[in-house]
């Protein structure tokens, strides 16, 4: 069994695999996000944590992705591989996602086999969150995540 970083890093790979497949191009900079075309992705790009990093900026478990109308979304990567802490902080994630995270749509994607029941059958019903700042915050499980793409690009 692989440790849940390794399972982790897995997983991101995979969802980068996915967004190259669908033509998207990655950056490492903000200079190179800012000039970069159409269908670029920037890995670990920075991000505002305001109840870890206290509004300092930093780097979370993101991808930003633009689509070709320039539409700009946030991944979250988030990998739960046995029941255990990460879901207890999935709310503090839609949290920070309407509070900290500037993108007009956040996108959680979960991945592992590790999520409870309960957690699954709530994003379930609530996939698409408007919130109060103009953003909408959407949750989904891995195996969605071609679809969801199909639709932003």
């Amino acid at each position: 069994m692989k440790s849940t970083a390794e399972a982790h890093n897995i997983f991101q790979f995979s969802v980068i695999g996915r967004l190259f497949g669908f033509g998207f191009t990655e950056v490492s900079d903000e200079a190179s996000w800012n000039r970069g075309k159409n269908l670029v992705f920037w890995r670990s790009a920075p991000t505002s944590d305001i109840l870890i990093n206290y509004g300092k900026r930093g780097k979370a478990d993101s991808i930003l992705i633009r689509n070709n109308a320039g539409k700009v979304a946030r991944l979250e990567l988030r990998w739960q591989n046995t029941s255990g802490s990460a879901q207890d902080k999935y709310f503090k994630w839609v949290f920070d996602a309407e509070y900290a995270c500037e993108e007009e749509v956040v996108l959680i994607v979960l991945g592992g086999g590790g999520w409870s029941e309960p957690l699954l059958k709530y994003v379930d019903a609530h996939k698409s969150v408007p919130v109060p700042i103009k953003r909408t915050i959407e949750t989904i499980l891995d195996t969605d995540l071609k679809d969801w793409l199909k639709k932003f690009i």
